[in-house]
């Protein structure tokens, strides 16, 4: 009974440290958003703002949901590896996290020459620092800090 409990335990806080994705996929999308309107602003100049932000938002939702797909199911499986109740290595774990994820938008960066995917590559390392707080928090507060 106690072994079921334990295990139960386990998989509830992994889901928990799971669903702290959200940071990442915010800090993702607010950053691209806010460099391709600054980008297209200064290339276009302030009289295209407004159709900007609406044509930026739709990108995003629409192309952008195709990646954050693949990064959420990345972030699973990476979750379900590396993330437990273990406090110790947690910014290296989530340091290894943002490089696996992050290869292949440092790819597409070297052969597209698309400066969004360096944008991309620094907002989901300012989120992943950001999650690593929610995390411990979140381990506190269930006593397994």
């Amino acid at each position: 009974m106690e072994k079921e409990q334990n295990i139960t335990g386990a998989i509830t806080l992994k889901f928990k440290i799971y669903f702290t994705n959200w940071i990442n996929v915010v800090g993702i999308a607010t950053g691209t958003y806010l460099f391709v309107i600054i980008s297209e602003v200064l290339k276009t100049g302030i009289s295209a703002l407004p159709q900007l932000l609406i044509m930026v938002l739709l990108t995003i939702v629409l192309y952008g949901g195709v990646f954050f797909t693949g990064l959420l199911i990345g972030m699973l499986l990476l979750d379900l590896i590396l993330m437990n109740h273990n406090t110790k290595h947690l910014r290296l774990k989530l340091i290894i996290e943002w490089a696996v994820i992050s290869a292949p938008l440092t790819y597409w960066l070297v052969i597209y020459s698309e400066w969004i995917f360096l944008t991309a590559v620094i907002c989901f390392f300012i989120a992943q620092l950001i999650r690593e707080k929610r995390i411990l928090k979140l381990l506190a507060q269930t006593g397994l800090r």
